[in-house]
């Protein structure tokens, strides 16, 4: 290619790249100075907290005071993705522990339908963007007030990371699902939330200052272990017996574990006592705990039952343990051999050998 040529092709592409950061400038510009589109209502203070749900076991991490004081939605149909940042300085004390709700404070018109919302933990190494999805599990929102979540799959806390905890709400046009607190703002990491075009912001770039009402429970995930079996040959009928298994926490350090027993053969055996039948607060720095049985064998003879014990944690009933039971009552051998079972009554020393062999 001639010097001449090879000048004009630099020349162009020198132009082409100009035109190129003029326009990623402009872009930028416009993002910045760009407000949401989205339509906030404003809404009066409350004199008064709001009312915070019940929890169970754990912490619950948020920013809000608690106070809903605005509301955002949009004028056409949307789907609003709000979250907030927390921070490794926050999560130190809670490493390795679980997310196992997530709730936040939704508005809904009188009349309304539900919104289908969508909860999802993520994780990343900054207040910018996330990098991956923990769990994400669907759910209704109904009504306005607080709206909680109970976690099937908890997420783990990796307190090196920053842990992102969002909502999605999917809304008709004219709806403000989304309240935020005006009294307290941790600019980027209070006030994500997600704009299609332009990724993920903070109502803090728009001099917005508010907190989303938005929070997360963590808690040691205890985990229901049980260990033994329920095996009894050769009862006397109608006879009492007894018999053990364990019941342990093979959960988190410092975890607290609530059991209980839902389920047993009751049909068959009569009087069945379980002590303890259930416990509270049981850590894996406890041990095992044995559980004692006693029932009164089936009044029948030469019947064999097999069935479960189930044991259940009392605040997640999929995290359960079965205990196998067998019971079996042999054929009463008096009546199988009357006349040799009077005469060893009369002679009980007569023929040990025979004695034996037959069971008497």
């Amino acid at each position: 290619m001639k010097r001449k040529n090879i000048l004009k092709v630099a020349g162009n592409l020198l132009i082409a790249a100009l035109m190129i950061l003029s326009t990623i400038a402009a872009t930028a510009n416009t993002v910045k100075d760009q407000k949401p589109e989205t339509e906030l209502i404003g809404m009066e203070a409350s004199d008064t907290e709001q009312p915070i749900p019940r929890q169970f076991d754990g912490v619950w991490l948020h920013y809000d005071t608690g106070k809903p004081q605005w509301k955002w939605g949009a004028v056409y149909p949307y789907i609003a993705h709000d979250a907030i940042v927390l921070t490794p300085e926050i999560l130190a004390p809670y490493d390795s522990w679980s997310v196992k709700e997530v709730m936040f404070y939704h508005f809904a018109d009188p009349g309304s339908e539900p919104h289908n919302t969508e909860v999802i933990i993520y994780e990343g190494n900054n207040t910018i963007s996330p990098e991956t999805t923990l769990t994400t599990e669907d759910f209704i929102a109904e009504g306005s007030g607080w709206q909680n979540f109970i976690l099937s799959s908890p997420a783990i806390v990796d307190a090196s990371k920053y842990l992102w905890v969002s909502v999605k709400i999917h809304h008709a046009p004219d709806e403000y699902p989304m309240y935020a607190d005006t009294t307290v703002s941790y600019p980027g990491l209070s006030d994500k939330y997600y704009y299609p075009i332009y990724g993920w912001l903070n109502l803090s770039d728009f001099d917005y200052n508010q907190s989303w009402l938005l929070r997360a429970r963590v808690a040691k995930e205890p985990d229901l272990d049980c260990e033994g079996e329920l095996r009894w040959e050769n009862i006397v009928p109608g006879t009492a017996i007894t018999g053990n298994f364990t019941v342990k926490n093979a959960g988190d350090p410092g975890s607290e574990l609530n059991w209980t027993v839902s389920e047993y053969p009751s049909t068959w055996g009569s009087n069945w006592n379980f002590s303890p039948a259930s416990g509270t607060g049981l850590t894996p720095e406890a041990g095992p705990i044995t559980v004692i049985v006693s029932v009164v064998a089936l009044p029948d003879e030469n019947t064999v039952r097999t069935g479960t014990v189930k044991i259940i944690n009392s605040d997640d009933f999929s995290d359960s343990c079965p205990i196998n039971v067998y019971m079996e009552t042999p054929r009463n051998k008096a009546a199988n051999y009357p006349f040799l079972y009077r005469m060893f009554e009369r002679f009980p020393n007569l023929f040990p050998m025979l004695r034996y062999l037959l069971g008497f």
